[in-house]
């Protein structure tokens, strides 16, 4: 269980459900001792009133109107009862609840009501002279009542704890949302951020509280507010640069050809030189204007591209521009790949990639390209998996080299022409 929600919210669930019954077992185990003397007052007189009613019934009517006498009250008062002789023997005929004999011959040794209370229900006896002088004991069971601990029936004590469980959950369930709600605004922000979506804030419902979580809000948004500054001053400082640069770079390129007109055999290498410079320099510099397009969210075209058709169209290149030597190219593309999207950065990523592969295989090696379909018709998606046997990029440099001007071998990089932007763009 990872979620800080429901970490929360049944941590707390418990915490209240515990107190709630907590508190319903101290109420049943720690009642005033004057509330419960008066009920116990109140019940014996009732009590000595049907067991008074109970003895003169069976001298006059004996057992069977007696029996009768004890249905009639255990319909209307709920009470059942059965009458005790002096040898201890029960005079309706009715079944006899158990514990009844117990307290029956209590009542009869102290001449005083007694009472016996177990779970669900209670237990009176009271000792009564009939009319004709003779002894008897009446017992009577009282099913959930009384003041004894858990002495109420069963369905009303889980409807208790039901209750006070439901209760807790309830407001448990909305302290756990008012605590993590605002966490889960900031992840989700933060992932948003992190994705590349500048824009991301979490001012609002969550900037408007006064609490801490408002704080860290405000902040975030403060935080956000000035990476995107800086990002943004990044790229304009990157973009105009390069647009800048390209000026004189124009220029440099036509006096060089003026520089060629008027020289002599002898400055041709060194001017051979300036002008692949000055194309490195040019190469640079277009780069450079393509990952600050990139960045900042301008796309050329989206259109629909045929995957199949570019990753062949890659693969032939490569293939005629290897050297004798280099590694055997192997190509096999899914037909009928098509997919929306800018061609020219698609076609870029991949000859990216395939490129190097040729580039830093083993002569007599071989490079396997293959595009094939993964998902299902509703969710299709498009796989171009490159396989070389070069030296490879580190496990720890994976990540790095997505960033810009990064290149796992600085003196490699340089030897190469590379100047760590292809992967980025």
């Amino acid at each position: 269980m990872r979620s800080l929600f429901w970490k929360i919210f049944l941590w707390f669930w418990l915490a209240m459900g515990l107190v709630g019954l907590a508190f319903i077992v101290a109420s049943a185990t720690t009642q005033s001792e004057p509330l419960v003397a008066y009920w116990r007052v109140m019940a014996g007189d009732a009590l000595a009133i049907y067991a008074q009613s109970a003895a003169d019934t069976y001298e006059r009517e004996g057992a069977e109107g007696l029996r009768h006498y004890l249905d009639r009250m255990e319909a209307t008062t709920h009470l059942r009862a059965a009458l005790f002789s002096v040898d201890r023997q029960e005079l309706s005929g009715r079944p006899v609840v158990d514990g009844a004999t117990a307290l029956a011959n209590k009542a009869w040794s102290s001449g005083q009501t007694e009472f016996a209370a177990s779970l669900g229900k209670t237990l009176a006896a009271r000792r009564v002279s009939s009319r004709g002088g003779a002894e008897f004991v009446l017992v009577t069971e009282v099913s959930g009542g009384g003041f004894g601990p858990f002495n109420v029936p069963a369905r009303t004590r889980v409807l208790r704890l039901f209750l006070v469980f439901l209760t807790a959950g309830l407001v448990c369930y909305g302290l756990a949302r008012y605590v993590v709600r605002p966490v889960t605004q900031l992840r989700s922000a933060t992932r948003r951020l992190a994705d590349g979506d500048l824009t991301a804030r979490v001012s609002g419902e969550l900037g408007a509280r006064r609490d801490e979580f408002g704080e860290l809000g405000r902040d975030f948004d403060q935080m956000a507010d000035r990476i995107e500054t800086l990002v943004k001053s990044h790229q304009g400082l990157m973009r105009d640069v390069s647009h800048e640069l390209r000026s004189p770079l124009a220029r440099m390129q036509v006096a060089l050809e003026l520089a060629r007109s008027h020289s002599g055999p002898a400055a041709g290498a060194s001017l051979d030189r300036i002008a692949l410079e000055s194309e490195r320099l040019n190469v640079l510099i277009e780069r450079l204007l393509t990952l600050a397009r990139n960045e900042s969210g301008e796309v050329n075209s989206i259109r629909a591209v045929n995957l199949s058709e570019l990753v062949q169209g890659v693969c032939a290149d490569a293939e005629f521009e290897a050297k004798p030597d280099a590694a055997v190219l192997n190509c096999r593309a899914e037909p009928d790949c098509v997919i929306n999207g800018d061609p020219d950065l698609v076609r870029s990523a991949i000859e990216n990639v395939v490129r190097n592969a040729m580039r830093y295989s083993p002569a007599g090696s071989g490079v396997e390209v293959e595009l094939a379909g993964i998902g299902q018709a509703t969710d299709r998606r498009y796989r171009v998996r490159v396989r070389d046997h070069g030296p490879g990029v580190p496990e720890d440099r994976l990540t790095d080299i997505f960033s810009p001007f990064v290149r796992v071998d600085a003196d490699r990089g340089r030897s190469t022409g590379g100047i760590g932007l292809g992967l980025s763009i």
